[in-house]
């Protein structure tokens, strides 16, 4: 018996191991004989896959408007290095980083870092503890910007 491995991209180009879009495998026989043929997810599908699992759906209760991010951690505050700014009038009530959203084996938590408080589903969140998120759970911040949560 004799197994070939080959390393495709997407257009079935063959490519090293980390580029690889699919993975075929061919087993032949002693006589040389294809017996079979197989194939399996490469590293790049995977690596892709979980990408597109990796993305934070927030929508803004009062105006509508939709935030994505395509990253497994997302800091919510009054300003930069957020990912998400939260600007209200009263910018004391928001703190820089008032809270995290983190991924954790593909489900979303988050976490209040506020002296402000963050709410959730109108329960006011512990500070420093991960809560999980399901979807259309409401995340209000201080009680000044509320978020709906899409998965």
């Amino acid at each position: 018996m004799r197994t070939v491995v080959k390393y495709l991209d997407k257009n079935n180009k063959q490519v090293n191991k980390e580029e690889a879009w699919t993975v075929e495998t061919k087993v032949y026989n002693d006589a040389g004989n294809l017996q079979r043929t197989g194939y399996s997810i490469g590293d790049a599908q995977k690596r892709a896959n979980a990408a597109s699992a990796a993305k934070l759906i927030l929508k803004d209760v009062e105006s509508g408007k939709e935030y994505t991010f395509e990253k497994t951690n997302v800091k919510a505050g009054r300003e930069a290095p957020c990912d998400l700014i939260i600007a209200v009038a009263e910018k004391k009530k928001i703190d820089k980083v008032h809270a995290v959203f983190e991924l954790r084996v593909g489900q979303w938590y988050v976490t209040d870092l506020s002296k402000g408080g963050t709410y959730l589903n109108g329960t006011k969140l512990a500070n420093s503890v991960p809560n999980l998120l399901n979807s259309g759970d409401i995340i209000d911040f201080a009680g000044k910007k509320k978020f709906t949560f899409g998965g």
